[in-house]
Protein backbone atom coordinates (compact mmCIF):
# COMPACT_ATOMS: atom_id res chain seq x y z
CA UNK A 1 0.00 0.00 0.00
CA UNK A 2 1.47 3.38 -0.93
CA UNK A 3 0.72 6.04 1.03
CA UNK A 4 0.83 9.72 -0.42
CA UNK A 5 2.46 12.48 1.19
CA UNK A 6 -0.83 14.27 1.79
CA UNK A 7 -2.12 11.23 3.61
CA UNK A 8 0.82 11.13 5.42
CA UNK A 9 1.08 14.90 6.02
CA UNK A 10 -2.39 14.43 7.45
CA UNK A 11 -1.67 11.50 9.95
CA UNK A 12 1.29 13.22 11.39
CA UNK A 13 -1.00 16.56 11.92
CA UNK A 14 -3.48 14.76 13.53
CA UNK A 15 -0.88 12.73 15.77
CA UNK A 16 0.45 16.27 16.90
CA UNK A 17 -2.79 17.53 17.53
CA UNK A 18 -3.95 14.91 19.90
CA UNK A 19 -0.63 14.92 21.49
CA UNK A 20 -0.82 18.49 22.33
CA UNK A 21 -4.59 17.82 23.49
CA UNK A 22 -3.38 15.38 25.67
CA UNK A 23 -0.43 17.27 27.30
CA UNK A 24 -3.13 19.97 27.76
CA UNK A 25 -5.22 18.37 30.25
CA UNK A 26 -2.50 17.30 31.73
CA UNK A 27 -1.55 20.65 32.11
CA UNK A 28 -4.55 21.61 33.65
CA UNK A 29 -4.31 19.31 36.54
CA UNK A 30 -3.87 21.09 39.63
CA UNK A 31 -2.56 24.16 38.53
CA UNK A 32 -0.02 22.72 36.13
CA UNK A 33 1.83 20.59 38.73
CA UNK A 34 3.67 17.98 35.94
CA UNK A 35 5.08 20.91 34.30
CA UNK A 36 3.80 20.60 30.75
CA UNK A 37 4.75 23.21 28.03
CA UNK A 38 4.33 23.26 24.25
CA UNK A 39 6.42 25.61 22.58
CA UNK A 40 5.04 25.73 18.60
CA UNK A 41 8.35 26.21 16.11
CA UNK A 42 7.80 27.28 12.99
CA UNK A 43 5.56 24.26 12.65
CA UNK A 44 7.50 21.76 14.87
CA UNK A 45 5.99 21.68 18.23
CA UNK A 46 8.63 20.86 21.48
CA UNK A 47 6.55 19.11 23.77
CA UNK A 48 7.83 19.16 27.80
CA UNK A 49 6.64 17.63 31.11
CA UNK A 50 9.22 18.41 33.78
CA UNK A 51 8.18 15.51 35.46
CA UNK A 52 8.00 12.66 33.52
CA UNK A 53 11.74 12.79 32.13
CA UNK A 54 11.72 10.38 29.91
CA UNK A 55 11.48 10.62 26.23
CA UNK A 56 7.82 9.66 25.69
CA UNK A 57 6.64 13.20 26.38
CA UNK A 58 9.29 15.31 26.08
CA UNK A 59 9.90 15.41 22.16
CA UNK A 60 9.79 17.07 18.91
CA UNK A 61 7.37 16.94 16.33
CA UNK A 62 6.48 18.09 13.26
CA UNK A 63 8.35 18.67 10.13
CA UNK A 64 9.78 22.28 9.95
CA UNK A 65 13.28 21.80 10.76
CA UNK A 66 14.51 23.70 7.48
CA UNK A 67 16.09 26.13 9.38
CA UNK A 68 19.16 26.14 11.95
CA UNK A 69 17.70 28.75 13.88
CA UNK A 70 14.18 26.85 14.60
CA UNK A 71 16.77 24.26 15.72
CA UNK A 72 18.53 26.23 17.76
CA UNK A 73 15.14 27.55 19.32
CA UNK A 74 14.28 24.13 19.92
CA UNK A 75 17.00 22.85 21.63
CA UNK A 76 17.34 26.01 24.20
CA UNK A 77 13.66 25.69 24.97
CA UNK A 78 14.84 21.88 26.10
CA UNK A 79 18.22 22.96 27.84
CA UNK A 80 16.36 25.45 29.68
CA UNK A 81 14.34 22.99 31.26
CA UNK A 82 17.24 21.13 31.65
CA UNK A 83 15.96 17.65 29.11
CA UNK A 84 17.43 16.65 26.02
CA UNK A 85 15.92 17.17 23.15
CA UNK A 86 14.41 13.95 21.00
CA UNK A 87 12.94 14.62 17.52
CA UNK A 88 10.41 12.76 16.36
CA UNK A 89 10.87 12.83 12.46
CA UNK A 90 7.86 11.30 9.89
CA UNK A 91 9.11 9.54 7.40
CA UNK A 92 7.28 11.12 4.18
Amino acid sequence: MVITKNLADHIETTEIKMFESRLNAIKEIENNAMGVEVGPFDGAYAFSIKNIPGPSYNVVKGDSFSSEDTIDKILSFYKAREIPARFDLAPQ
